[in-house]
């Protein structure tokens, strides 16, 4: 029985198949194929959320709605699976000042890495910054991409909606 495992590697994935000997039997056609419809299926579940010391009165009131059109944008992602929180108010320094400060985190399955995280944070931190007032040098993020196995939807996890439901609860 052929044996599954994936791993994310900067901005794609790669699929690792192995059965006992049996891989001869993919082709490097059928390898690329199986790695398209894996990038194409891992558009899903990206979330960024921002903690900071500013309460949540001067939190603009579309602001969650256009952080989540802008994750869905520069991700390239369905905004139907983008998610966006704001924790305002908290007891929070940098360098030991209570000014106004954040630290916000990306969470995405695929579409990170060197090179894309740069033009990311440059599109939130302009964002943040301007709908919020915190100074650009006052904002941190934190990218952090994660394993379909390790991140669920539907009282599953996206390893099993894909790899065993081939997608069908996901359109």
């Amino acid at each position: 029985m052929m044996q599954q495992k994936t791993s994310c590697t900067s901005n794609f994935n790669v699929i690792y198949l192995y059965d006992k000997g049996l891989v001869s039997r993919f082709t490097p056609f059928s390898l690329q194929i199986i790695r398209l419809e894996q990038e194409q299926f891992f558009t899903k579940m990206p979330r960024l959320s921002l903690d900071t010391n500013i309460p949540a009165s001067e939190i603009p009131q579309e602001f969650l709605s256009k952080c989540t059109q802008i994750i869905s944008a520069t991700l390239g992602k369905n905004i139907k699976f983008c998610i966006a929180t704001v924790n305002p108010g908290l007891k929070m320094t940098l360098g030991g000042s209570s000014d106004p400060c954040g630290f916000v985190q990306v969470t995405s399955i695929g579409s990170l890495g060197v090179e894309e995280n740069k033009k990311h944070i440059a599109v939130i931190t302009d964002y943040v910054s301007e709908a919020t007032g915190i100074p650009k040098n006052k904002l941190y993020a934190q990218f952090q991409s994660n394993e379909p196995e390790s991140t669920g939807h539907l009282g599953t996890t996206f390893h099993h909606l894909y790899y065993v439901e081939k997608g069908a609860r996901l359109k």
